[in-house]
């Protein structure tokens, strides 16, 4: 039987959905190659236990670099929904600008990941308690990472604007909660 989707044009559907994993995946330099081009080792730990111990976890390595990743598995896809993301966090993220921090957000699309529009970010770089909204793209999709399945969502460590300072430690989250607050 066809399915006829009656909704009018550019109306998303509110998917509800809750956060099932966090993880952390972070990349670490070869000891025999510390260059930029050597290869990386992935190291990916999963958190979801700490937080349900109401313990802390650092979000990115000890020393952050370009590439580090804050994963967020949601029970469900949710295209086009506007996720929000509340973040209990200290202020352990030295260094940037918390109106402009070395991060971006990506949400997994079923073969790679894609940049995600931010709304309000009151973090300030996952630096204090608060919200991000993130906007995911209409092809946001299940994926699998470490055995974990999830509709998948990411900060990542990204180089800073020039004249602004990357994290020299990363910061500790202590909770966080997602829901849909809207469309896309």
């Amino acid at each position: 039987e066809k399915t006829i989707d009656l909704r009018p044009e550019g109306i998303n559907l509110l998917v509800p959905v809750r956060l099932d994993r966090v993880m952390t995946r972070r990349v670490e330099l070869r000891l025999d190659d510390p260059s930029d081009d050597a290869v990386h080792a992935i190291l990916i730990e999963d958190h979801t236990d700490t937080l349900r111990l109401e313990r802390s976890f650092a979000a990115f390595d000890a020393t952050p670099r370009t590439g580090d990743e804050l994963l967020f598995g949601l029970d469900a896809a949710a295209p086009n929904n506007c996720i929000r993301l509340d973040v209990r966090c200290t202020i352990e993220g030295v260094g940037v600008d918390p109106d402009d921090p070395p991060l971006h957000w990506d949400a997994w699309n079923g073969t790679q990941w894609q940049r995600c529009q931010t709304g309000t970010d009151t973090t300030g770089g996952l630096n204090r308690n608060g919200y991000v909204d993130v906007h995911l793209p209409p092809d946001h999709a299940i994926g699998v990472i470490d055995g974990a399945r999830g509709g998948w969502l990411r900060a990542v460590v990204c180089p800073p604007e020039a004249g602004l300072a990357q994290y020299t430690s990363p910061p500790r989250i202590q909770g966080a909660v997602a829901s849909s607050v809207g469309g896309s």
